[in-house]
């Protein structure tokens, strides 16, 4: 198919397709003064020389497969670039990616406008079905901002991207052309390929004196945190094991342990259970955390609970990477 020259606007911004006469300001943009925090959040390395760039947009303008826009803001400066490439017309999907060059370019709303024009074209303009992306673990910003847009997470990459001596997942995401919706016979997801109604393990310690505790699992033990939620931390053990600590005054129940499971679908478990009366508590909302649970008693008077993380990020650590059935003891001290 051949490449269709367009133009995208906004009211504070412009995309075009580069070209060649675009070469020096996209060189100065994107490859002078590299900002460190947008070189952390995705991936580059190495130095370009001009030689290297020139030839990169040379190859680039002929090739049919993929559409690179310039993001140029109202005093016609370039910030960044949004790329459809890796377009495959038969199969109607291609890969998306965005770069603003500048952190001080971030939060201005630049990613998410132009994003929305490029993805309107890719479903509107060249009847695409489907578009994918990769995003590395770390970068909540941008996983924030493709989810807004329509992204679904499909999969995690674990240990995928070593830097500076730690691995990193990446989390892959994609979206699907309303107009067309799921084509796909089976219709598989992330939140039912091969899992149970329950996930993962956290056992939670709660505690009188919490700054002591908090010193001694980050300082002491060294535990990487991967949740805060102000009066509770959860710490990573081991790949799927987990410990947490909670400030005893804002404990959920009165006795000294508390067992919790987690689900993807907390109405699911409440019905399910609702034929063995078990005095279950209606399904409330906890805003703080947030997430969505019940109670109810087990065998010699222990008090269950079930719940749902509403978070993205929180499922995303604690849902959709491990399959499995797991309880969580909640123990007062």
């Amino acid at each position: 198919m051949e490449k269709i020259n367009i133009a995208l606007k906004s009211d504070d911004f412009s995309l075009s397709l580069i070209t060649t006469k675009d070469f020096e300001d996209y060189y100065q943009a994107g490859f002078t003064n590299i900002d460190d925090e947008v070189t952390y959040l995705t991936g580059s390395v190495g130095n370009y020389s001009k030689e290297t760039i020139l030839s990169y947009i040379n190859k680039i303008v002929l090739d049919n497969t993929r559409y690179d826009f310039l993001i140029r803001d109202k005093t016609n400066k370039i910030i960044g670039e949004v790329v459809i490439n890796e377009i495959d017309y038969e199969a109607k999907s291609a890969n998306y990616r965005i770069a603003i060059f500048k952190s001080s370019d971030f939060n201005k709303g630049y990613g998410s406008k132009s994003s929305n024009l490029v993805i309107n074209f890719c479903f509107d303009i060249l009847k695409l079905h489907r578009l994918e992306l990769d995003v590395y673990s770390f970068n909540k910003r941008a996983i924030k901002v493709y989810q807004n847009l329509g992204f679904d997470i499909e999969g995690i990459k674990r240990d995928s991207y070593f830097h500076d001596g730690e691995y990193h997942d990446i989390i892959l995401m994609s979206i699907i052309n309303k107009k067309d919706g799921r084509l796909s016979k089976e219709k598989h997801s992330i939140k039912t390929i091969g899992k149970k109604d329950l996930t993962s393990a956290i056992t939670f310690l709660y505690f009188e004196n919490y700054e002591n505790a908090k010193n001694f699992f980050e300082n002491t033990l060294e535990l990487e945190t991967v949740s805060d939620k102000n009066f509770a931390k959860i710490y990573r053990v081991g790949e799927s094991s987990y410990i947490g600590i909670v400030k005893k005054a804002s404990g959920s129940i009165d006795e000294k342990v508390l067992i919790s499971l987690n689900t993807s679908d907390v109405q699911k478990a409440y019905n399910k259970l609702l034929k063995f009366n078990l005095n279950q508590t209606e399904i409330k909302t906890i805003k703080q955390i947030p997430l969505k649970s019940f109670f109810f008693k087990g065998p010699e008077n222990y008090d269950f609970e079930i719940q749902e993380f509403i978070n993205e990020e929180d499922k995303i650590i604690f849902e959709w990477g491990n399959y499995g059935s797991y309880s969580i003891f909640r123990c007062k001290f």
